[in-house]
């Protein structure tokens, strides 16, 4: 864009818990609870059941009811933790996750969902620290690459999450949001070609990935290629008319190509959508470059 102070970047994603249960959805136990309800086992499948079939809420009655017949089950509360981060309760997620890690400190799924909750409430060195000893644990996990990967992008480190996101494709990964995390990082290190590559494969994966088009569209800017830079914001509002890092982009590129109703018009939007104070820059930018279209 025409200022590159006034460029929204890529959010990093995280993969969910890694100790996603199994099991076919709460069928089996059902006779055995009907037969003793008092069967600690029997509430932890159907938890995880009813977790797999995204009914967080039922799965964890389920898991609070398996840890009152047997508290000391650390599969159990690493479980209960999966589904309290689903449910984005991020800070009784980590309890979960500690009073497991206390029973069985070797519970790499335990380290990675606490490293997800921490990343979750933003403390992304914590969360590294997490990822790391899930690793140390089970090297071969690419959700635990990935996250590691996510977390060094959130702390600055590209160089560091390129190599994650790398090892996790090595491993097996692909699914559109590393390939998105992935185009961050290279977007990050100035290596715009390559980090268009990587959100053209994200889309190739998931045509209604609207980071992934919101992303290549500002490194198509960053490049001087404002009309296809302008064609993704307006794949990316298609998909959610009320994302604001799209429209605040898509102000910004047709401010470039001297389209000045539409950018008026998208400055406009952003500013109606009342984004958060994280956007000051880009809400001060369209203030004033209001003022300035109305002269015109």
């Amino acid at each position: 864009m025409s200022d590159s102070s006034d460029k929204v970047s890529g959010k990093y994603f995280k993969k969910g818990s890694q100790s996603e249960p199994q099991q076919d959805p709460g069928i089996a136990p059902k006779p055995i609870l009907e037969l003793d309800p008092d069967c600690a086992a029997a509430w932890f499948y159907k938890g995880n059941g009813l977790h797999s079939m995204g009914r967080f809420e039922e799965a964890l009655d389920c898991f609070e009811k398996a840890l009152a017949l047997d508290p000391h089950n650390a599969a159990v509360w690493t479980n209960k933790g999966v589904s309290l981060t689903k449910l984005g309760r991020n800070k009784e997620a980590m309890y979960c996750c500690d009073k497991a890690l206390a029973l069985d400190p070797r519970n790499a799924g335990a380290w990675f969902n606490k490293g997800t909750s921490l990343g979750g409430l933003g403390c992304n060195k914590e969360a590294l620290d997490c990822f790391e000893k899930a690793l140390a644990l089970d090297p071969g996990d690419t959700a635990t690459w990935f996250n590691k990967g996510s977390s060094l992008g959130g702390l600055g480190c590209n160089k560091e999450a390129l190599d994650c996101f790398d090892k996790a494709l090595e491993l097996g990964l692909h699914d559109a949001h590393i390939w998105t995390n992935k185009g961050n990082s290279l977007d990050n290190l100035g290596r715009y070609e390559e980090a268009i590559d990587c959100w053209d494969k994200a889309l190739e994966l998931d045509p209604r990935n609207v980071d992934a088009w919101n992303n290549k569209g500002n490194s198509l800017a960053t490049l001087g290629r404002f009309e296809e830079a302008l064609d993704c914001c307006d794949k990316a509002l298609e998909l959610d008319p009320r994302n604001v890092d799209a429209w605040s982009n898509k102000a910004l590129a047709e401010d470039v190509l001297s389209h000045w109703q539409e950018a008026a018009r998208s400055y406009q939007q952003f500013l109606i959508l009342d984004p958060s104070q994280q956007y000051a820059k880009q809400i001060e930018h369209a203030h004033k470059r209001l003022r300035e279209l109305g002269d015109k």
